[in-house]
């Protein structure tokens, strides 16, 4: 409106100018002339007024307006700055940032705001929706997994990019601002995360249960919540989780099993949940948890073998004796006469090499526990609970033979760990020298169920022996050889007579005898399965074989974050790790530092298969102590014979059986090492 205030002062200026330019006998005429012009004039502008219904009571006011109207020279200012607030932000948090002009203006497209989190730019928009013609809203909504405590930076411009910030004459507007401080202004948008183990194993009378410990950029605060009535757990100062009082395992009053809910929140209000289980145990005192017993394959030479012992608990190794016979008991077959040990205080294992004076032990039928007053635990206390100890064959574990590789030095091929095999043949059986099985090398013996190969092998005869037996599922896995150069997964020339089909064993599904389906081994290279279960009515092949009392046997030692299986020597870790490919599993253990070793590698198929339990009736086919194997396959590092692009796994979850799959699938995969 106030430009048309001007053009009506204007055409009133230039008329009373042209009435003055008059001079000489003109002149008292042209005066008279100028006021009835101007008579005239103020009719006109009143009527103007009037048509523009402006009252004569607002005419000061217009001549105010014009006067300090804007000069359209000028351009709009940005006379105000608006930042988020001092706090840390998480999260779907909105940073919002106001940028106030002195006018109005237009936008056109999307301008933005350079924001600087953490040594990243990050675009931040301009949201037309929430902003007016004076205030521009430019806003930046925090994602997942961004960290910066250090403060925010902001550029002092705005940048056009293709857009435009006008105002109403169509000058461009000012774009740069006063530098902002937003040092103050933290992101944090990462959960806390829980480094402690959470499947926790106490004995009773113990108080401190684990420390709790988070990884996080801010400090973290803890809270619990538990099942139970009353304070039954805390936390002290170091953030050590505790039993009130100590629970009593006999006692009614306390449970074997607690399970804790702990929530960390750090400084932002994230949050993270975390179950710990602590399982009670009863504090038994000092005993032998295993004993494994090795002749180094060499059956008539006893001054190479080696007994290994594994106590409950660190000893004090002073108390330890020269005279090895002294510190033990033995039920049955064996004496360490002029033997000598070590002890490794790591694995609580004292490792008896035998002499020539020594008697060997019998696997699976000599029994050993702790005399009463020689060995102390390491707070000085004698054993008082003599558990006997049965004696397990130490298992030598059989090489792949693969020899499929892609040049990977972690894989199962370049690495050929294991024994190599070694058969003796003989007219109708054939001798494995490594495991100390001896196998039928009969006619081929085929179309039998499950109920007739098992009555078969009962009642052979042969090579005057008469103790033959249906084998298990892992004696008869001992046969399947991973060279890709046959197409028949036994070692080329052990047996006279066999077959690429599938061979029964006498282990049923589930440990169940009557179930429907037993295990069974194809050894042909052109199924990608090995193992799998068959109906016990089908018709398969069969093969005895003959075990003199060396049946292995297994006993795993569980830590917190390990296991150990004295039977193999091979430290497992307890926790796999889910959805990886071949590749980036095998890359995964090459650098696993847990308990600061580095020496983690993924397992060979015939490693891999000696946790596998296949008379299983659980929900997993291995141990359910081991954790965090849910419904997948677990990688060996053992390609697949035929195809290089495929790769062995296991299928843990379910029932055991090896099956082939691209290495690029993403499965679970668990880290091993020799100790």
């Amino acid at each position: 409106m106030k430009y048309i205030y001007r053009l009506i002062l204007a055409f009133v200026i230039v008329i009373t100018i042209s009435g003055c330019g008059d001079t000489g006998d003109d002149k008292d005429t042209n005066q008279t002339e100028i006021q009835n012009n101007t008579s005239n004039i103020d009719i006109n502008i009143s009527n103007i007024v009037k048509d523009i219904n402006i009252s004569d009571d607002n005419i000061s006011e217009i001549i105010e307006d014009i006067n300090s109207s804007d000069d359209n020279s000028t351009i709009a200012q940005i006379i105000s700055v608006t930042i988020p607030n001092s706090s840390y932000y998480k999260a779907d948090d909105s940073l919002d940032f106001h940028i106030i002009y002195d006018r109005n203006v237009t936008v056109e497209n999307i301008p933005t705001l350079s924001l600087d989190i953490n040594n990243t730019i990050k675009n931040i928009p301009y949201i037309e929706d929430e902003s007016n013609s004076t205030d521009l809203l430019f806003r930046y909504i925090i994602p997942v997994g961004i960290e910066d405590i250090d403060g925010l930076v902001l550029s002092n411009n705005i940048d056009l990019n293709d857009s435009n910030i006008t105002d109403d004459f169509g000058n461009e507007a000012n774009t740069t601002f006063d530098i902002q401080d937003l040092s103050s202004v933290k992101i944090d948008s990462v959960n806390p995360i829980f480094t402690n183990d959470n499947n926790i194993s106490i004995y009773e009378n113990t108080t401190t249960i684990v420390k709790i410990q988070t990884k996080d950029i801010t400090d973290v605060s803890y809270t619990i919540s538990s099942d139970y009535d009353g304070d039954l757990v805390s936390l002290d100062s170091n953030n050590n989780l505790i039993f009130n009082t100590a629970p009593d395992y006999e006692s009614s009053e306390h449970n074997t099993t607690y399970t804790i809910l702990i929530t960390a929140k750090d400084e932002a209000n994230n949050e993270t949940n975390q179950t710990i289980t602590v399982e009670v145990k009863d504090n038994i005192s000092l005993y032998i948890k295993s004993v494994v017993y090795d002749d180094n394959l060499t059956k008539n030479d006893i001054t190479d073998d080696i007994v290994y012992i594994y106590f409950s608990d660190p000893i004090d190794e002073n108390t330890l004796s020269d005279d090895i016979n002294s510190m033990f008991d033995i039920n049955g077959t064996g004496n360490f006469d002029d033997a000598n040990a070590t002890y490794n205080s790591d694995f609580n294992l004292l490792t008896i090499f035998l002499d020539e004076n020594s008697t060997a032990p019998i696997v699976n039928n000599t029994k050993i526990y702790l005399t009463s007053d020689v060995i102390q635990d390491a707070n000085d206390e004698y054993p008082n609970e003599f558990n006997q100890t049965v004696v397990f064959k130490y298992n030598h574990i059989l090489k792949t033979n693969t020899t499929k590789s892609d040049d990977n030095p972690k894989e199962d091929a370049e690495m050929q760990l294991g024994i190599s095999r070694l058969y003796t043949s003989n007219n109708d059986t054939v001798d494995d020298n490594i495991t100390y099985l001896t196998w039928e090398d009969d006619d081929n013996i085929s179309d039998k169920n499950y109920s007739e190969a098992y009555d078969y092998c009962e009642n052979l005869t042969l090579d005057g022996k008469d103790n033959w037996t249906l084998p298990t599922i892992k004696q008869l896995l001992t046969l399947v050889d991973y060279n890709q150069s046959i197409d028949y997964r036994v070692t080329d020339g052990v047996f006279q007579t066999y077959s690429k089909e599938e061979y029964w064993s006498s282990t049923s599904e589930r440990d169940n005898p009557d179930a429907l389906y037993a295990w069974s081994v194809s050894f042909d290279y052109r199924d990608n399965i090995v193992d799998s279960t068959s109906k016990k009515d089908e018709k398969l092949y069969v093969r005895c074989v003959l075990d003199t009392n060396t049946t292995i046997s297994q006993d795993l030692i569980f830590n917190s974050s390990t296991v150990l299986d004295p039977t193999t020597r091979i430290m497992w870790k307890r926790n796999a790790t889910a959805d990886t490919s071949w590749e980036d599993a095998l890359s995964g253990c090459y650098s696993d530092q847990t308990q600061d070793y580095d020496d983690w590698r993924v397992p060979n198929i015939n490693e891999l298969q000696t946790i596998i339990k296949y008379d299983n009736n659980g929900i997993q086919a291995i141990d359910e102590d081991f954790r965090n194997f849910d419904s997948s396959d677990i990688w060996s590092s053992t390609r697949s014979p035929l195809d290089s692009a495929k790769a062995l796994a296991a299928r843990i979850y379910q029932d055991g059986a090896i099956y082939e799959y691209d290495i690029d699938d993403l499965r679970y995969y668990i880290c091993i090492r020799n100790y």
